[in-house]
């Protein structure tokens, strides 16, 4: 304690003509300066190691993060892909459900690319740089690709097969299906006359002023008024394929002969003119020179049993 009291004299003398610097310090004072430089020196030391190690794992950070943006993008590339293959595919669906007459579902097969992707970054690698996502995303990319073309196939056939259809009458004469079938196809007692006779057609009683359509393309053969009163106010459709259909009973027509007629167009209105018991249409189908059951050609519904209507039952 009594050396650690001693003083020592520390001088600074400059090279130039000025008055020189000096100081008494203890041995303790000393001592004290001295550890304060070791330990400052120790801390930047310390400080300088472990900002460089610092530095290094920030580098590697910055690498992964690098790459896991690239991949990202990768993924982006591909639901990209994807959403203009799924559109594509979605269209072609879109147009075959149009020629087939069925409304499309409300669900889209477009993909939201705006959803959290942070299962695909965490998802497992296929390999080194890629994920196995894109590998699902590429397959599924050609699997719409390639369906496409299936696709328009399925829907020019479709196409066909309707424009065949609507040549061909298959339809119900009047709108909307509505009304019952009366009276069918072939022997049947005459309602006036009380003998036995062949119904050349099918009768369908509904409503007077139901409105009747051609129940396929064709164009107006005919229209008149029965002589005999038979059919009343008539009308005669020619179609291709030998087909020809005939309206009776009519109220009102809207058509004349010559005019080109589409399927399921209006041509008059249901009535109960010639010999008629009650509100109706007699519609025949005829085959080259025969006649032949319309329902042969025909899906009509039946509601169930006759029904009263404005001008007495059938």
């Amino acid at each position: 304690m009594r050396k650690g009291r001693n003083r020592f004299t520390i001088m600074i003398v400059p090279h130039s003509e000025r008055k020189g610097l000096s100081f008494d310090i203890s041995f303790w004072g000393m001592l004290f300066f001295l550890t304060l430089f070791v330990a400052l020196a120790f801390g930047f030391f310390m400080f300088t190691i472990n900002y460089s190690d610092k530095n290094r794992d920030l580098a590697l950070q910055g690498r992964d993060l690098d790459e896991a943006e690239a991949s990202l993008d990768a993924v982006l590339d591909e639901v990209h892909s994807l959403v203009q293959a799924a559109g594509s595919f979605e269209q072609a669906l879109g147009g075959a459900l149009n020629t087939l007459g069925v409304e499309g579902a409300e669900g889209s097969l477009i993909l939201d690319t705006s959803g959290d992707l942070s299962s695909l970054i965490n998802a497992r690698r296929a390999d080194e740089n890629s994920f196995n996502e894109i590998v699902e995303l590429k397959r599924l990319k050609a699997t719409l690709t390639s369906s496409v073309s299936s696709l328009d196939s399925i829907s020019k056939i479709i196409s066909n097969q309707r424009d065949l259809m609507a040549d061909i009458p298959n339809i119900s004469p009047v709108k909307n299906n509505a009304g019952y079938v009366s009276q069918y196809y072939g022997p049947a007692i005459h309602p006036f006359y009380h003998n036995w006779y062949i119904h050349k057609g099918i009768d369908i009683a509904s409503f007077i002023g139901t409105p009747l359509v051609s129940t396929a393309n064709g164009e107006v053969y005919k229209v008149n008024v029965d002589s005999r009163d038979a059919y009343g106010l008539y009308v005669v459709i020619r179609h291709k394929y030998g087909f020809y259909t005939k309206y009776g009973h009519m109220s009102r027509i809207y058509v004349r002969p010559g005019q080109r007629v589409s399927q399921g167009e209006v041509i008059g209105l249901m009535g109960t003119t010639g010999l008629s018991t009650g509100s109706h249409v007699h519609y025949e189908v005829q085959v080259g020179t025969e006649v032949v059951d319309p329902l042969t050609y025909l899906s009509i519904e039946t509601f169930g049993k006759p029904q009263d209507y404005r001008y007495g039952n059938f």
